[in-house]
């Protein structure tokens, strides 16, 4: 009898683990999905009402991670219920960082995902997210956001296998180069063609 007791204690807690475990998933996935939501939100009010929109993240120990979508403009009082309800607290979710790709740094803690002007200027980058303080314990959940700019959609993944063409800034710098010589030589056009007249 107590070698049968035993043995479905035994088998219970292993169960009981099983399932939290896969309760703590379950809530990490969720969040997940939420944040990537709010920026698809936060890029479709961009594109939609033509005003730049910033999704913020707060790291607070205690109460967990804070996140927020703001607008510049004021916004009808629907817009402005839909983004009052974008306020969330992440609690399974417990460390975020940004790899910022346009510049190389990385942020943690507090980071700004921005959608500004119209699309031309919107953070580049990686947004990872784990389960646990630390991102490189053996059982750590993981989930990675890859923001490669307008017109990208955005959308998470289990791993980080985001790739950035290293010479897509390189072209964009060259084209705004061209685009200011062509500028340039114009005025230089116009000026011989006003000292002839």
């Amino acid at each position: 009898m107590l070698i049968v007791i035993a043995i479905v204690a035994l088998t219970s807690g292993v169960i009981g683990i099983s399932i939290n475990n896969a309760l703590q998933g379950q809530r990490f996935r969720a969040e997940v999905a939420i944040v990537t939501n709010t920026l698809r939100l936060a890029q479709d009010l961009m594109l939609a009402l033509k005003d730049d929109v910033q999704v913020r993240f707060s790291n607070e120990a205690e109460k967990g991670i804070q996140f927020w979508l703001e607008t510049d403009s004021r916004l009808s009082k629907n817009w402005e219920r839909e983004i009052k309800r974008s306020h969330k607290t992440l609690r399974a979710i417990r460390t975020i960082k940004f790899q910022d790709e346009q510049n190389g740094t990385t942020q943690e803690g507090n980071i700004t995902i921005q959608f500004l002007s119209n699309g031309s200027v919107m953070s580049r980058g990686v947004l990872s997210f784990a389960n646990n303080i630390n991102a490189w314990e053996r059982n750590a959940m993981q989930s990675v956001i890859c923001l490669y700019g307008y017109p990208h959609p955005i959308a998470s993944q289990t791993e980080s296998a985001c790739t950035f063409d290293k010479n897509e800034f390189f072209n964009e710098r060259l084209t705004d180069l061209t685009v200011q010589e062509v500028m340039l030589a114009s005025q230089l056009k116009d000026e011989e063609k006003k000292k002839g007249a």
